[in-house]
């Protein structure tokens, strides 16, 4: 098999998240990625660190993907129309990118990888200008981070799963979980308001 000249790690990340994205996370190995991309294993090692560094690199890829989605989601909007907003653009890249929402979800990133610590920053802070916006910070803000993040993405890991046996349309039970979420937050809203009055 010939070498694909002008190989770049942008295109190593992108075909890895079209496998992990149409096969699962399992059918990632460096080998069924040389053969999409059309190349010897060995020429894979210039763009990754084997198979745990690719995987690493796949999960930087993907919440930089992510944060880049529901930032451009809540631009120009407030308030409940901006937490519909984003809840909704995570909710729109978890089913576009299954693969790669199970590899994110489902991993432990080492504490000391600065890199990854970043792009979890960078995911995050969307949630936390937002909930703040509604007068939440130290122990209420994290609260409703986990709420959010956890609902939205336990829906989602068990609809990937085909557990959304039911024949109510899934479309609508994950927008009547935002609308619950969104109420709630307006009701906290609302008690701070008062609170402060």
């Amino acid at each position: 098999m010939a070498a694909r000249v002008g190989l770049t790690k942008s295109d190593v990340l992108d075909a890895a998240a079209a496998i992990v994205d149409e096969q699962g996370t399992d059918a990632l190995t460096l080998s069924r990625l040389a053969e999409r991309l059309g190349v010897r294993s060995q020429s894979l090692y210039a763009h990754v660190d084997g198979l745990t560094g690719l995987k690493r690199d796949l999960i930087l890829y993907a919440l930089h993907l992510q944060a880049a989605r529901v930032r451009r989601s809540v631009m120009a909007t407030s308030g409940r129309d901006a937490l519909m907003a984003l809840m909704n653009e995570l909710v729109l890249v978890n089913r576009e990118h299954p693969g790669l929402a199970r590899l994110t979800s489902w991993s432990q990133p080492d504490p000391t990888d600065e890199a990854m610590f970043d792009a979890l920053v960078e995911v995050s802070e969307p949630f936390t200008i937002l909930l703040a916006s509604y007068g939440l910070s130290g122990d209420d803000l994290a609260h409703w981070r986990r709420i959010i993040w956890t609902s939205l993405q336990g829906f989602l890991s068990l609809e990937a799963a085909d557990m959304m046996t039911l024949p109510a349309d899934p479309d609508q039970s994950v927008h009547l979980l935002m609308d619950l979420i969104a109420d709630g937050l307006d009701r906290v809203r609302i008690t701070e308001g008062a609170a402060g009055a």
